[in-house]
């Protein structure tokens, strides 16, 4: 990850407080994603040491930058994609997003054929995930059923406050 050399941003999630960089690890031809993202802050009741520098203030309203010496509030979380291909590239670029709605109809002509043009060696990291071949640890309930199961599994934006479901079927 040292040697990552950036070329543009991708994407900048100010309220994810992420950011989706594109650029390369020393060959310009080889692409390279690197995906950075705030952990979220420790549980803990009492504030750590800080420097802090007051830049805005309005009324009851007080806003400071603040640098925090325990390393458990400042750490970030970096994925680095290499090589990164245009599929890599397009999933994590900005995205402009629309509300569907999906009827049983519109999937069947629609979105199951879209699924079934997918190669498998596209989303193979999805029957890892779905046959228990990757990211175990991350299961939290699993129905194997194969009419109606489905796993509950954390993803790696996990918010405590919200749990994300993935049907296996």
């Amino acid at each position: 990850m040292e040697h990552f050399k950036s070329v543009r941003v991708l994407k900048n999630d100010l309220e994810k407080k992420s950011l989706v960089l594109l650029g390369h690890l020393g060959d310009p031809s080889q692409n390279a994603i690197l995906r950075l993202e705030k952990e979220p802050f420790p549980a803990e009741k009492e504030l750590p040491e800080n420097a802090s520098e007051l830049y805005f203030e309005n009324d009851v309203f007080h806003r400071y930058h603040a640098q925090f010496s325990q390393a458990s509030v400042n750490t970030v979380d970096a994925e680095l994609i290499y090589p990164a291909s245009q599929k890599h590239i397009q999933k994590y670029s900005k995205v402009n997003y629309g509300i569907h709605h999906e009827t049983p109809e519109l999937y069947e002509k629609v979105t199951r054929k879209y699924i079934e043009s997918i190669p498998v060696e596209d989303i193979r990291w999805l029957y890892n995930v779905l046959e228990g071949l990757a990211e175990v640890d991350r299961f939290i309930y699993q129905d194997r059923d194969e009419a109606i199961g489905y796993s509950l599994r954390m993803d790696y934006g996990f918010d405590p406050k919200s749990l994300h479901l993935m049907q296996r079927s």
